[in-house]
């Protein structure tokens, strides 16, 4: 036995070094032609070495794809370059079932099962390097399982199944979609939603009171309040369904009318700055405003407060409450004005003090004053001097009391050849009881006498002094007044006006000087057969020569020089104490007069 041992090794060696290929069989046969070696009997088979798993562990650096048989676990061993891979070639067990709960959406969690077998280990392996040795492993979002096959192979015994797949697939979830509607609308409208952008998604809407709808773009008719709020639509493809996206749906009534107007409903007309204002109105986004004619909106319109400017009418204030919807019904205040329209007044000379009241709610008046006019020299057609003409702006009170004295033309001369003219009144307007005017337009001197030269008497100023003798406005007799007070006069010669504060002065007794125009304003009174009186107002009477015109400041009485010169008398001055003044000298003819506006 130990003989054929050695010639069948010595075969075998001369054999492999004689050829590549070795044959190794009873007949002889040459080995197949791609076998390094074949062995090929029909009564024998091929006996690899057998040995313990210690002694198998103990091979020292074993080369890849050495086998031994393994006596502990009665499996074929293979080292494949760092672990030993066993099989069994006669595992009789039943495999076990496997599932999973495929199909399943990103962002959940993938589980795989298999049924129990006593003693069995498990080896679970799939897409991105999975693996687990749990029976029932799960892959947990948001890890995320990916899709493609998943096996098992489970060992009982040392002796391991061949690998068992399952098909595991899973969807992506889709984009939210696109959601919009025909929002904001009126209560009764048509409310249109629409969703979109999501490749072959089925959709799913809900929203208040219940609503539901399975189409993409669904229409819900004649909605109410009860329809305004979020609506959500989701987006299903191969059922895995989106984020949901909201729309906002805002659904309005026509605002109802607003509460009461708050405001002053009885006041001076062309007031301005009246506010008005009524409490916010649920549903409303603005408020409009309207005001009577001549009237007009200076800010808030739009909103809960109007401020106003009024002019001459009343009326009504309203507001609505508005929206996209409409106008609700308006609330209304009655405004009721006085004093609405403006005014003229004109007063004449009547020989006294005239007083004038402020109409209710008149705050600014305008005066024009004109002096009178100085007397004339009618037997030498010698004129008096013309009034001065003084005209400005007042602020005033409603109520107040205003003194009025409108200036008498001087009277001429017509007694004898001396006949000189007196001088004209000054016209004055103050408030009742106040010691300083509001505006005062001098008087004309009177002509100068006939004998010897003689002149033409001076105009009343627009300046506060009075004018001195015409022509000249000096001698050696009267001289004018100044800073609110009457001329002096002078023996023969014509009396001087009065001013605002004091009367004029003679030292004749035929010819008295003008009264002061703050008290009685009576005009001078001839003494004696050479001239007439001076005219109400504070004019200077006649003498041989004219009279001063009255006035704020008296003008100088004529004077008769030497070679009997006769002058005329000097015009009164004005005062004005007015804005936007208006001025001017020897303007009026015949009496003075005053005209008021308002």
């Amino acid at each position: 036995m130990k003989r054929n041992s050695s010639v069948l090794i010595l075969f075998v060696f001369f054999s492999l070094c004689s050829f590549a290929q070795v044959g190794i069989n009873p007949t002889g046969s040459a080995p197949h032609s791609s076998a390094g070696l074949d062995i090929d009997f029909s009564d024998k088979g091929f006996l690899i070495p057998r040995m313990t798993q210690a002694q198998r562990d103990a091979i020292q650096q074993p080369a890849m794809g050495l086998q031994v048989y393994n006596t502990d676990t009665d499996c074929v061993n293979m080292w494949t370059g760092d672990t030993w891979k066993q099989s069994c070639y006669d595992c009789d067990f039943t495999l076990p079932a496997v599932s999973s709960n495929s199909p399943l959406c990103e962002g959940n969690d993938l589980n795989l099962f298999a049924s129990s077998l006593n003693g069995a280990t498990y080896s679970w392996s799939g897409p991105n390097a999975f693996v687990s040795d749990e029976q029932n492993p799960v892959i947990f979002s948001p890890t995320s399982a990916a899709s493609g096959l998943y096996t098992l192979i489970v060992t009982v015994n040392g002796c391991s199944s061949a690998p068992i797949g399952v098909n595991v697939t899973v969807s992506a979830i889709p984009i939210a979609p696109t959601a919009s509607s025909n929002s904001p609308l009126c209560a009764g409208a048509t409310l249109n939603l629409s969703a979109g952008n999501v490749v072959g998604a089925s959709y799913v809407w809900s929203g208040p009171n219940g609503f539901y709808s399975t189409q993409q773009n669904p229409s819900q008719l004649n909605v109410t309040i009860g329809n305004a709020g979020t609506y959500e639509v989701s987006a299903t493809v191969n059922g895995c369904t989106s984020a949901p996206t909201s729309n906002s749906v805002i659904v309005s009534n026509v605002p109802p009318a607003p509460g009461p107007v708050v405001g002053e409903t009885s006041f001076c007309a062309y007031s301005t700055g009246k506010v008005y204002s009524v409490s916010s109105v649920a549903g409303a986004t603005s408020y409009v405003w309207s005001v009577p004619s001549g009237a007009s909106i200076v800010s808030g319109q739009g909103t809960l407060s109007a401020t106003v400017d009024f002019g001459s009418t009343g009326g009504s204030v309203c507001v609505t409450a508005d929206n996209t919807c409409g106008s609700s019904s308006p609330a209304c205040t009655s405004i009721s004005l006085q004093g609405g329209g403006g005014g003229t007044q004109t007063f004449s000379y009547t020989g006294g003090i005239q007083n004038w009241t402020v109409p209710a709610c008149v705050t600014q008046i305008t005066i024009e004053a004109w002096g009178a006019e100085g007397g004339t020299n009618q037997t030498v057609d010698r004129f008096g001097g013309k009034g001065a003409r003084m005209k400005g702006t007042f602020s005033v009170t409603s109520g107040q009391q205003l003194r009025i004295l409108v200036g008498q033309k001087g009277l001429n001369g017509t007694i004898n050849q001396y006949a000189a003219g007196s001088g004209g009144g000054g016209t004055a307007v103050s408030v009742v009881g106040d010691s300083t005017p509001m505006i005062v337009a001098g008087g004309g001197g009177g002509a100068g006498g006939r004998q010897g030269t003689y002149h033409n008497g001076g105009d009343g100023l627009s300046s506060t002094n009075g004018g001195g003798a015409y022509p000249n406005g000096s001698s050696s007799g009267g001289s004018n007044g100044s800073g609110g007070f009457g001329g002096v006069g002078h023996e023969h010669c014509g009396a001087s006006g009065g001013g605002w504060y004091s009367g004029g002065t003679s030292s004749v007794s035929q010819s008295n000087p003008g009264a002061a125009l703050n008290g009685s304003a009576a005009g001078g009174i001839s003494g004696g057969s050479y001239g007439p009186n001076g005219g109400y107002g504070g004019g200077g009477a006649a003498n041989v020569a004219g009279g001063g015109g009255g006035g704020y400041s008296g003008g100088a009485g004529g004077d008769q020089l030497s070679g009997w010169i006769e002058y005329g008398g000097g015009g009164g001055g004005s005062f004005n104490t007015g804005s936007a003044q208006d001025n001017a000298s020897g303007v009026k003819s015949g009496d003075g007069q005053v005209i008021i506006t308002w």
